[in-house]
């Protein structure tokens, strides 16, 4: 008995140092109080604004958070909280910040006035950057806001305020002043493109008929299949906003009637998905989201990102016994390799393929993706700590079957 005490109390003392590695996060204080805080301190809050649905925001929470480098930083840098945007406090702090897409990232000082914001998550390094952005009082998105509003940015401003406000409401405006201030020189460049990519949600305005016009140098300067995937995220939205008016949709056909076909069926997708993940779980909605995966992995112009939202998704629900239909898996399994084929150099999307193998008791399979997405990390010079973790579990399961 003794021997065991010991033990357990030498699991608990490492896992209470693996949480104390991390980004130490204020727990049952209100809003009031945290700002309060900041204002004593003399620092800003990080917020992370989460929901407990959202994929990304639990890979922030388990893998980048936890971080040892990213704890340091931010426990010496912030007060950091975090709130779930559909639950008490977190309702009201949503509609007062716009947040509309998670996680987004908040720093607010103790006036509650926003200072710097992201949204979606990214890697060790992005959200170590994130925060000296925060701290850096002549180019966060503070100080860009108001050379903006008084006239006096830059092009790298608009730029910045755009990447920083991403589905802001204002976002369209400040695009428009980006548009109107390139040239014959500047309109094809990977930097405008990068813009056009990140930021662009109307092809009915100057700039979405601009790309429609000069699709093919587009496609010629930045390649064709990063075209095609913004213009069919272009497309999705337009036709959504259409809820069905046939006129409306034949203008996206007419522009290029493959991608429209693509488009319907990835949002058939996505609708099929979700109809698994929120209603009791039939063969028909099974059998219906098997086939439209089939169909999609087969495509040419399949979105890799939508897919790996989709297959980390069901390796989660999986992981967590949520699900368990073979049908299902084996479908996220083709979803998963169609987006590797598409996008091979991506070591998140490698990650999501070889949980899912591993899944599959393709465990040899798992270790061998999962070693070429570590091997990415390195060549980026990115940590690789969690892809690490994730590659030794999955050499002990196969070691306990060999």
């Amino acid at each position: 008995m003794k021997h065991i005490l010991i033990v357990l109390v030498s699991l608990l003392s490492m896992g209470m140092a693996a949480q104390e590695n991390g980004i130490q996060f204020e727990h049952d204080k209100s809003f009031s109080e945290l700002k309060a805080m900041a204002k004593a301190q003399d620092k800003l809050l990080f917020m992370d604004c989460y929901t407990t649905w959202c994929g990304p925001c639990k890979q922030l929470a388990a893998n980048i958070f936890t971080l040892a480098q990213i704890g340091d930083f931010y426990n010496t840098n912030f007060i950091n909280c975090k709130f779930d945007m559909e639950k008490g406090e977190g309702i009201d702090i949503g509609k007062q910040y716009e947040v509309r897409a998670y996680p987004t990232l908040l720093f607010i000082n103790g006036d509650g006035e926003m200072v710097h914001k992201k949204i979606g998550g990214g890697t060790a390094q992005d959200i170590l950057e994130l925060g000296k952005n925060a701290n850096d009082k002549e180019n966060n998105f503070m100080a860009v806001s108001k050379r903006i509003k008084n006239n006096t940015y830059s092009s790298s401003d608009i730029k910045n305020f755009l990447n920083f406000n991403k589905y802001g409401s204002n976002n369209d405006e400040v695009l428009d002043l980006f548009f109107k201030g390139l040239n014959a020189n500047t309109y094809y460049t990977v930097e405008t493109w990068e813009v056009i990519e990140a930021h662009l949600t109307d092809l009915e305005s100057d700039f979405g008929k601009f790309l429609i016009q000069n699709r093919e140098k587009y496609n010629s300067g930045i390649g064709k299949q990063k075209v095609d995937a913004k213009l069919q995220q272009l497309f999705a939205q337009g036709i959504h906003k259409a809820k069905g008016d046939e006129s409306a949709i034949a203008k996206y056909k007419a522009i290029d009637p493959a991608l429209a076909e693509s488009t319907m069926l990835m949002m058939d997708i996505n609708n099929a998905y979700g109809m698994l993940r929120r209603t009791p779980i039939s063969e028909e909605l099974i059998n219906n989201f098997a086939t439209l995966s089939e169909k999609y992995a087969s495509s040419d112009l399949a979105d890799a990102a939508m897919m790996n939202r989709i297959a980390w998704d069901i390796y989660e629900h999986f992981k967590n016994g949520k699900m368990s239909d073979q049908l299902i898996l084996k479908s996220g399994l083709k979803l998963s390799t169609k987006m590797v084929e598409l996008a091979p150099e991506n070591p998140a999307f490698l990650d999501t393929h070889a949980h899912l193998l591993a899944l599959d008791k393709d465990l040899k399979g798992a270790i061998d993706v999962q070693t070429k997405a570590i091997a990415l990390l390195k060549k980026k010079g990115e940590p690789t700590e969690n892809y690490e973790k994730a590659l030794q579990e999955m050499k002990d399961a196969l070691y306990k079957i060999q």
